[in-house]
Protein backbone atom coordinates (compact mmCIF):
# COMPACT_ATOMS: atom_id res chain seq x y z
CA UNK A 1 0.00 0.00 0.00
CA UNK A 2 1.45 3.37 -0.79
CA UNK A 3 2.33 6.21 1.69
CA UNK A 4 0.00 9.80 1.25
CA UNK A 5 1.82 12.58 3.06
CA UNK A 6 -1.26 15.12 2.99
CA UNK A 7 -1.95 17.14 6.26
CA UNK A 8 -5.43 16.98 7.57
CA UNK A 9 -6.95 17.35 10.77
CA UNK A 10 -9.86 14.77 10.15
CA UNK A 11 -6.93 11.91 9.18
CA UNK A 12 -5.94 11.10 12.42
CA UNK A 13 -9.41 10.46 13.46
CA UNK A 14 -10.49 7.86 10.86
CA UNK A 15 -10.29 4.84 12.70
CA UNK A 16 -8.77 1.49 10.92
CA UNK A 17 -11.71 -0.82 10.22
CA UNK A 18 -15.30 -1.44 9.94
CA UNK A 19 -15.89 -2.21 12.93
CA UNK A 20 -14.55 0.84 14.10
CA UNK A 21 -16.26 3.61 11.75
CA UNK A 22 -17.30 7.07 12.84
CA UNK A 23 -20.02 8.84 11.19
CA UNK A 24 -20.06 11.96 9.85
CA UNK A 25 -21.82 13.36 12.30
CA UNK A 26 -19.46 11.66 15.22
CA UNK A 27 -16.15 13.10 13.25
CA UNK A 28 -18.04 16.78 13.08
CA UNK A 29 -18.79 16.82 16.87
CA UNK A 30 -15.01 15.74 17.39
CA UNK A 31 -13.77 18.80 15.04
CA UNK A 32 -16.65 20.73 15.74
CA UNK A 33 -17.54 21.02 12.03
CA UNK A 34 -20.77 20.33 10.14
CA UNK A 35 -21.07 16.80 8.13
CA UNK A 36 -21.13 18.98 4.69
CA UNK A 37 -17.96 19.91 5.78
CA UNK A 38 -16.79 16.49 6.80
CA UNK A 39 -17.86 14.95 3.62
CA UNK A 40 -15.64 17.67 1.61
CA UNK A 41 -12.96 16.56 3.56
CA UNK A 42 -13.42 13.06 3.12
CA UNK A 43 -13.10 13.74 -1.06
CA UNK A 44 -10.35 15.57 -0.87
CA UNK A 45 -8.40 12.73 1.21
CA UNK A 46 -9.85 10.54 -1.53
CA UNK A 47 -8.71 13.10 -4.25
CA UNK A 48 -5.59 13.21 -2.51
CA UNK A 49 -5.15 8.51 -2.95
CA UNK A 50 -6.08 8.36 0.93
CA UNK A 51 -8.30 5.10 0.92
CA UNK A 52 -11.26 6.45 3.26
CA UNK A 53 -13.89 4.02 3.05
CA UNK A 54 -17.37 5.02 3.92
CA UNK A 55 -19.94 1.65 5.02
CA UNK A 56 -23.91 2.19 4.85
CA UNK A 57 -24.58 -1.20 6.46
CA UNK A 58 -24.09 -2.73 9.26
CA UNK A 59 -21.41 -0.44 11.00
CA UNK A 60 -21.96 2.91 9.71
CA UNK A 61 -19.49 5.72 8.85
CA UNK A 62 -16.04 6.30 7.97
CA UNK A 63 -12.70 4.03 8.30
CA UNK A 64 -9.25 3.22 6.85
CA UNK A 65 -9.68 -0.32 5.77
CA UNK A 66 -7.10 -2.54 7.70
CA UNK A 67 -7.04 -5.34 4.96
CA UNK A 68 -7.45 -5.73 1.08
CA UNK A 69 -10.68 -7.77 1.70
CA UNK A 70 -12.26 -4.28 3.24
CA UNK A 71 -10.66 -2.37 0.41
CA UNK A 72 -11.95 -5.02 -1.96
CA UNK A 73 -15.50 -4.89 -0.47
CA UNK A 74 -15.65 -0.83 -0.64
CA UNK A 75 -14.66 -0.25 -3.88
CA UNK A 76 -17.37 -2.63 -5.14
CA UNK A 77 -20.27 -0.93 -3.26
CA UNK A 78 -18.73 2.10 -4.13
CA UNK A 79 -18.84 1.10 -7.97
CA UNK A 80 -22.47 -0.12 -7.71
CA UNK A 81 -23.74 3.17 -6.09
CA UNK A 82 -21.62 5.34 -8.90
CA UNK A 83 -23.51 2.86 -11.24
CA UNK A 84 -26.73 3.43 -9.96
CA UNK A 85 -25.79 6.94 -10.00
CA UNK A 86 -25.15 6.84 -13.60
CA UNK A 87 -28.69 5.71 -14.06
CA UNK A 88 -30.17 8.46 -12.22
CA UNK A 89 -28.35 11.19 -15.03
CA UNK A 90 -28.95 9.28 -17.68
CA UNK A 91 -32.87 9.22 -16.95
CA UNK A 92 -32.54 13.16 -16.63
CA UNK A 93 -30.13 13.24 -20.17
CA UNK A 94 -33.22 11.41 -21.51
CA UNK A 95 -36.04 13.18 -20.02
CA UNK A 96 -34.48 16.66 -21.31
CA UNK A 97 -32.88 15.01 -24.39
CA UNK A 98 -29.34 15.92 -23.27
CA UNK A 99 -26.28 14.98 -25.45
CA UNK A 100 -23.29 13.68 -23.41
CA UNK A 101 -21.43 16.74 -22.56
CA UNK A 102 -24.45 19.19 -23.17
CA UNK A 103 -25.07 21.18 -19.78
CA UNK A 104 -28.19 23.34 -20.94
CA UNK A 105 -31.74 20.98 -21.62
CA UNK A 106 -32.91 21.41 -24.69
CA UNK A 107 -36.32 20.75 -24.07
CA UNK A 108 -38.55 21.07 -20.69
CA UNK A 109 -41.23 19.00 -19.54
CA UNK A 110 -43.68 21.95 -19.52
CA UNK A 111 -43.04 22.34 -23.60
Amino acid sequence: MKKVNIESKLLPLLSTGIDAAKTGKELADLLGWSEPEIRKEINRLRKAGVPVCTSTYGFKGYYLPNSTAQAVAFGKQFRNRLADAQKACDVFDQFFDVEDGDNEKQNSPTA
